[in-house]
């Protein structure tokens, strides 16, 4: 309705709307000069409330599910602990692989917890590209941003997280804000610390926290409060205790995944191709189950393309086709796959996504050998 009143468009910017109610006012009569400024607040005060829709997620928008933090703190810690952003008295913020945390230190509870894989962020903590999270001093925000070359992070969003409300939006941390910087080395300053725990510490007051983990998986993390008065450390399960699964109910499926994977590439495609390499990556594990993506990198036996048959016939014809196919063929190759697998008690079971064998399931069984054609 509004898009149509008076012909006036709202998708006009704050000066066209200014000159065409300018015009509306300069009509005669009181009437017309008084609609006009009326309608002009009013549609300043609708665009002004559709940006800020626009810019500003609510919590919902980008808080894990239930499912989704089931399954994020079945997941094994990988290769980088996680790090504390910010501590104090009241509050506790963190972030680790797709999660991003606050949690209240009296209750010991999570106030909210933000799915990053829902924003348009890496959230990669090594490697050329990584994520950065920045906390102000006063505690109240969170600033996240993908840091590496410029045209690798070009694509991406910079993030503003309200840690008293949990809302996300776009934006950029403010040139003149005041960062927290109560950071610490974790091994230098508590050279007895048990299990595997952050390499950054937090001194806020009288207090330092770390991360630990006693186990092998994310709902193992725990936060130690040391007490610069002597008095005894503190610990607590970030996650709940609900969420210490028992280290038998989650087998070792990595490792098992790994050997199993490689003796299967090597018994179906040794006959062909010379392996180069298998590689497993982006591994998301669920209790019992984990999806992973599987690279093998290879190399043809026969190293003369003159002796292939479709080379041969390429030779007789177009000598820019030949010579193309001709370095296809000596080229190192790649084949990418993304599979599950399940743990079944005893041994694992493999499913592949969009399965070759039919599209009755997602997820269809399936074995090394049904990618060779017969």
């Amino acid at each position: 309705m509004l898009e149509n009143l008076y012909t006036t468009k709202m998708s006009m910017d704050k000066e066209k709307l200014q000159a065409r109610f300018a015009k509306i006012q300069a009509e005669p009569g009181r009437r017309a000069k008084g609609v006009g400024v009326l309608v002009f607040a009013l549609l300043l005060a609708v665009m002004a409330g559709t940006s800020a829709c626009i810019a500003i997620g609510t919590a919902e928008d980008c808080a894990m599910t239930d499912q989704e933090f089931s399954a994020y703190i079945s997941q094994p810690i990988g290769a980088v602990m996680a790090d504390l952003d910010y501590a104090d008295e009241n509050i506790l913020v963190l972030h680790y692989g797709d999660g991003f945390f606050v949690l209240d230190q009296e209750t010991r509870t999570i106030r909210h917890a933000v799915d990053l894989s829902k924003l348009n962020i890496t959230t990669q903590p090594q490697g050329d590209v990584t994520l950065e999270v920045t906390v102000d001093k006063a505690g109240s925000h969170a600033y996240l941003s993908a840091l590496g070359p410029r045209e690798e992070i070009k694509s991406y969003d910079d993030y503003v997280i309200d840690l008293d409300s949990g809302h996300v939006k776009k934006g950029l941390m403010p040139a003149d804000t005041e960062v927290f910087r109560g950071y610490g080395d974790t091994f230098a300053a508590i050279p007895d610390g048990t299990g595997w725990y952050s390499s950054r510490c937090i001194t806020a007051g009288d207090r330092t926290y770390y991360l630990s983990a006693q186990a092998s998986h994310v709902g193992s993390m725990e936060l130690v409060t040391l007490h610069h008065d002597g008095s005894p450390a503190q610990r607590w399960y970030l996650f709940g205790e609900a969420s210490i699964i028992p280290e038998e109910d989650i087998p070792d499926l990595y490792d098992k995944a790994v050997e199993y994977m490689a003796q299967e590439y090597h018994r179906v495609y040794d006959p062909y191709y010379d392996i180069q390499d298998l590689t497993l990556s982006a591994w998301k594990q669920n209790g019992k189950e984990a999806t992973f993506f599987y690279t093998m990198t290879y190399l043809h036996y026969n190293r003369d393309p003159d002796k292939v048959a479709y080379i041969q016939e390429a030779k007789k014809g177009d000598r820019e086709s030949y010579e193309s196919l001709y370095k296809d063929y000596l080229a190192l190759k790649q084949g990418n796959y993304e599979f599950k697998v399940v743990w079944n008690g005893e041994t694992l079971e493999l499913y592949y996504e969009n399965s070759v064998k039919g599209p009755e399931s997602w997820w269809g069984p399936i074995t090394v050998d049904d990618f060779i054609a017969s």
